[in-house]
């Protein structure tokens, strides 16, 4: 979809007073009820439960003033692999689903594949948790949910898979895909962890699958986990040079990092759709490199803009109308067409090397 260039004609729309347009598009929809949900997992459930987790939308929010953040109601599907229980206690992965939502072929299909081979997991849907409806305007869903918002679902979930008597706490990592890839690397920092779950044990594997890299964090220390990056080589949303550099940097702060590029592969092999080049699909050019200061304003290329840092008090819905200005103030950073879809020996390649990382991350022997 050619949202960023709706983005630049949402703010036109409005300024000529198309209120409707702005509010459909752009306005994230009323959080959920959070009082059912639950941070602890002692009871061992499976399937769907709904744990705590908060929504601060704004990295300063993260840093500065996480208790004032909405509280939410985070809907997960856990899954456990046949013999799983309090007296053997299995690893279990964390998986976080792309910016288009759960995908057919893909987060499902890895928590079976995951619990075949003796590893638990836990599927977040982020979209769900913010009362977005997985059938609603692409735009709708990127603006209710930041890459702020993972980082936080991420350890509000690996701080419940913690209290699950069948998981082993010493032994839970994160995968995701794309969007949900970039959250995966975001995970490995430091700072993150220290901020949102001090006295839990870090993720001991971060896999991201196809995660652009044009985002760094304020900090470049990690936890000093496992890091395993799968990309295409033919994904113009990935610009290799940028990842290599990202990734050199995790290794130079802790980070056990492994890298594999498929020479042939494009975006989102596991997806059942049609491989082929996607004219409409925007991702963010090499040389725009999005960050923070270190009070957590969003920058583009070391530039913060001081009118696109929304007060402390303010709605969801003026978060999400600054967030479309700097997508506007980037729009030279964007461009669109890549290839993606259905890769059937990538994907089955993509699954031998994540079971012989968990192997090795996990202490374990696997098979299957």
């Amino acid at each position: 979809m050619k949202w960023v260039k709706r983005v630049g004609l949402v703010v036109l729309v409005a300024m000529i007073g198309g209120a409707a347009y702005v509010y459909n598009r752009v306005s994230p929809p009323s959080l959920p009820d959070p009082s059912n949900a639950v941070e602890n997992l002692a009871n061992g459930p499976t399937g769907r439960v709904t744990i705590k987790s908060k929504s601060p939308y704004n990295m300063s929010v993260l840093l500065n003033h996480l208790e004032a953040a909405p509280d939410i109601a985070l809907p997960v599907d856990i899954t456990l692999p046949t013999g799983a229980s309090a007296e053997k206690p299995v690893p279990a992965m964390v998986i976080i689903h792309g910016s288009g939502g759960i995908a057919e072929g893909r987060e499902k299909e890895y928590a079976k594949f995951l619990a075949v081979n003796g590893i638990a997991s836990l599927v977040m849907h982020y979209y769900d948790a913010r009362g977005v409806d997985l059938d609603a305007h692409y735009m709708s869903k990127v603006m209710s949910t930041t890459e702020v918002d993972l980082i936080v679902d991420a350890y509000a979930s690996l701080k419940a898979l913690g209290t699950h008597p069948a998981i082993d706490a010493a032994r839970i990592g994160v995968m995701g895909f794309s969007y949900g890839g970039m959250a995966t690397r975001y995970t490995i920092n430091k700072q993150m962890k220290d901020l949102l779950a001090p006295d839990a044990l870090p993720f001991a594997a971060h896999i991201d699958l196809y995660g652009p890299c044009h985002q760094s964090l304020i900090t470049p220390k990690t936890t000093g986990a496992a890091y395993l990056s799968l990309r295409g080589k033919k994904d113009a949303s990935i610009d290799h040079k940028v990842c290599a550099d990202v990734e050199a940097i995790l290794s130079e702060n802790g980070a056990k990092v492994q890298t594999h590029i498929y020479e042939t592969a494009g975006h989102a092999w596991e997806s059942t759709r049609t491989r082929k080049l996607y004219e409409d699909a925007p991702y963010v050019v090499g040389d725009c490199r999005f960050g923070y200061t270190k009070e957590g304003q969003a920058t583009i290329n070391g530039y913060a803009d001081d009118g696109a840092e929304p007060a402390i008090d303010a709605s969801r819905t003026t978060r999400a109308f600054k967030r479309v200005g700097i997508q506007v103030s980037a729009s030279h950073c964007i461009k669109y067409g890549y290839i993606m879809g259905e890769d059937i020996q990538t994907r089955d390649d993509a699954y031998k090397r994540i079971i012989n990382f968990l192997q090795e991350s996990f202490s374990m022997n696997l098979s299957g």
